[in-house]
């Protein structure tokens, strides 16, 4: 990435490799299957008594007492769960994580440069454009105006998801400028006019 301190261009990554096991060694997901089933176990309804003493004066939270906006429960109690959704969702999605470093893009340099049109590249350019600043402000409204408005745990942390997953695309839109070597000052200001 460019700094506008930096004075030299960030040199394109002309190829991009995926790690992998020596061998038939199998690859380890950064959640195991066992742990995400544990995770969802969690996620199943739990019941709003408890059998245990609370705090004085401290009622324990109960899953129909929360609300999506203006709960007054704890907001640091991730369970009982009232959205149970919103936590198999995010499960979900963690189940599918992936970085723009796991992508080969050396066939899409050679392509972009070799294969299409310059009226293709005119138009891969302007959906890059585009897409490189409307995830930003995705990833913005969703951080800064959505979910501070939320109470229940279960729902902010699945937002918070939706935001790394807005971050993910802007990162994989940033590498495929460098990558095959646009003109980032370009790219970003084209929206602009």
């Amino acid at each position: 990435m460019l700094n506008r301190d930096d004075n030299e261009r960030t040199e394109p990554v002309l190829q991009t490799t995926t790690l992998q096991p020596a061998g038939d060694e199998p690859v380890d997901p950064v959640l195991s299957e066992a742990t995400l089933n544990q995770l969802e176990r969690i996620a199943e309804p739990v019941a709003s008594t408890t059998k245990g003493i609370p705090a004085p004066g401290v009622l324990p939270v109960r899953a129909e007492d929360k609300r999506v906006v203006n709960g007054q429960t704890d907001i640091n109690q991730l369970a009982p769960f009232r959205y149970p959704w919103a936590w198999k969702y995010f499960l979900n999605a963690n189940r599918n994580h992936w970085t723009p470093l796991d992508i080969n893009m050396t066939q899409d340099v050679h392509d972009y440069h070799h294969t299409l049109t310059p009226q293709e590249r005119h138009v891969y350019e302007n959906v890059l454009s585009y897409l490189t600043t409307s995830d930003i402000l995705a990833m913005r409204n969703i951080g800064l105006a959505v979910m501070e408005k939320m109470s229940a745990p279960e729902l902010q942390i699945y937002q918070a998801r939706q935001v790394y997953e807005e971050a993910l695309h802007t990162w994989t839109y940033q590498h495929c400028i460098e990558t095959i070597g646009l003109d980032q000052g370009e790219i970003y200001n084209r929206y602009r006019v």
